[in-house]
């Protein structure tokens, strides 16, 4: 991987030194501009690292790579440097320089450095307007610019949970679905619009809904404690299995031990939970992850074991193949065993 990546900087550092030769027929135009020859470089270096970074990653507990220790936070090293070169010779003013502002900050948030990634959020919201493709399809930096709030408050609680000592967070299993949501509901709907580039070459739109399992993961963790130790499991009374104050006193009334009534409580709780709330945030991003799979990836996911899976999916596809095998473990009545019954 160390010399894919050289290699991948030599050949930005090239295209960012050199003039492009090459011209079209009326000897004027160039067939290739050099900056976006580099961007194209940038973004192959970047998939290296991010691959590399980020192989797998999914888990009950998928933490902000920022409480690591400082010898093992990843740094996007090459990319950055890159990027500084790209800047020196070409500025910062062109479409290409506005897809760099955007990915600037998204190496910021993938680290966990939510506050520097936090000041660049006007700069990305400028940069948004140049994020189109020319076919006018939406790109992986345009799908970032224009999730970068809820990716930013979702992470933002992410690493203030996982920080050392953790941060205590009012209502953060609130924050997080609300984070989720949103990209989840936008996210939908730009695939349903047919305008999304296509999901195996850019591959913004299946990272962001990997990002809402991780998300959703945290929210469950957090509104599951919620749940059972303080009774606030916000599900509708007319739910039978609803553990409302009537159902727990049929249940539990004849419980004269208070710490017995209280497991009975618990119990009550916890089982409403674990059928219906989780299952329903699992499934929301594993049909998410789906929208960016194809059927083979979702045949290995749900049919191999996770050493096959892992030799026969690309590393760049690992990390979501991996979470859409995670999920749906997770879910009752499994998809997988309609798909690989035989």
């Amino acid at each position: 991987m160390q010399i894919v990546r050289s290699a991948l900087i030599a050949a930005t550092c090239l295209a960012v030194l050199a003039a492009c030769e090459a011209t079209g027929p009326g000897g004027n135009l160039p067939k290739v501009l050099p900056q976006k020859q580099a961007l194209e470089d940038i973004h192959d270096i970047y998939r290296a690292e991010f691959a590399e970074l980020f192989l797998s990653g999914e888990g009950e507990q998928p933490g902000c790579l920022s409480s690591l220790p400082a010898a093992s936070q990843p740094t996007f090293s090459q990319t950055r440097s890159a990027i500084r070169a790209f800047r020196v010779q070409f500025g910062t003013k062109d479409a290409e320089a506005a897809h760099l502002t955007v990915l600037d900050a998204m190496m910021h948030l993938q680290v966990g450095n939510v506050g520097l990634a936090g000041l660049l959020k006007s700069d990305v919201e400028a940069a948004k307007g140049n994020l189109v493709s020319q076919t006018g399809r939406f790109t992986r930096d345009f799908l970032f610019a224009e999730y970068f709030d809820p990716l930013l408050a979702g992470w933002g609680v992410v690493c203030d949970l996982t920080a050392s000592p953790p941060k205590a967070i009012d209502r953060a299993a609130d924050e997080l679905e609300a984070a989720a949501s949103e990209i989840a509901e936008g996210l939908t709907a730009f695939a349903q619009s047919g305008q999304l580039a296509d999901p195996d070459a850019d591959q913004g739109a299946i990272y962001l809904a990997a990002t809402t399992a991780v998300f959703n993961v945290w929210a469950v963790k957090e509104s599951g404690q919620r749940c059972i130790e303080q009774g606030d499991c916000g599900c509708d009374a007319t739910v039978n299995s609803c553990p409302t104050p009537a159902v727990i006193s049929n249940t539990c009334g004849a419980e004269t031990d208070p710490l017995e009534r209280r497991e009975c409580q618990q119990d009550l709780r916890r089982s409403y939970f674990n059928e219906t709330i989780r299952p329903a945030r699992y499934a929301q991003s594993r049909d998410l992850i789906g929208l960016f799979l194809d059927d083979s990836e979702k045949m290995l996911a749900l049919c191999s074991e996770s050493g096959a899976m892992a030799r026969a999916t690309s590393s760049s596809r690992l990390r979501y193949v991996s979470w859409y095998r995670f999920l749906s473990d997770r879910l009752p009545n499994s998809a997988a065993q309609e798909i690989c019954t035989p």
